[in-house]
């Protein structure tokens, strides 16, 4: 167990959030594309091999606009499988929508960023709460 100031820390949660740089390293369709067709599939491929109802080994987060994307854009195997995916918890929808920098955003862009994951169909599907991660030194936020 580990001590901080006094705390004594029983659990700790390691979050892999996935980085989507739209436009970085390709234009952003072709990005758009390759996480419809082949990270989504194979992160949701993956946590059916390695979770159990009883034990999470893997859960992918990542942004709520690439995933209501995927919703709204995938072939119909592809909708059902990410659905399911996000309602046993393998995939779990990020608040924000995509990796910005938060500090430049206006009240009413950082308001529609949040607002996606309430429009998209992950807000029916997601159990539990969602997460933000803030960028740069920005604190972790979390809503129960």
């Amino acid at each position: 167990m580990i001590k901080l100031k006094g705390l004594a820390m029983k659990k700790v949660f390691v979050v892999s959030k996935t980085h989507l740089d739209l436009g970085f390293t390709d234009y952003a369709e072709n990005i758009r594309e390759k996480y419809i067709s082949n990270f989504i599939p194979g992160a949701i491929d993956l946590a059916r091999q390695v979770n159990t109802a009883d034990k999470k080994s893997f859960i992918w987060t990542t942004g709520s606009w690439i995933l209501k994307e995927a919703l709204e854009n995938g072939t119909p195997e592809q909708k059902e499988s990410l659905t399911n995916a996000i309602k046993c918890g393998n995939i779990v929808p990020h608040a924000f929508p995509f990796t910005t920098h938060t500090e430049l955003l206006d009240s009413d862009t950082l308001d529609y960023g949040l607002s996606i994951v309430d429009m998209s169909k992950t807000k029916s599907a997601t159990p539990g709460f969602t997460a933000v991660r803030l960028t740069r030194t920005n604190p972790l936020v979390c809503e129960s």
